[in-house]
């Protein structure tokens, strides 16, 4: 999906679980996203 949006990315608010995943990821690896989104389902 490089420079394209993928239809099936999950739109519903973010979780308690998925922001805490985020949030320790990035104390981890900082603004690199392709990192962070390893964490994140959909």
């Amino acid at each position: 999906w490089h420079n394209h949006l993928n239809p099936a990315i999950n739109r519903d608010p973010w979780t308690e679980e998925e922001e805490l995943a985020l949030i320790r990821a990035h104390q981890i690896y900082g603004n690199k996203w392709a990192e962070l989104a390893k964490f994140l389902p959909g």
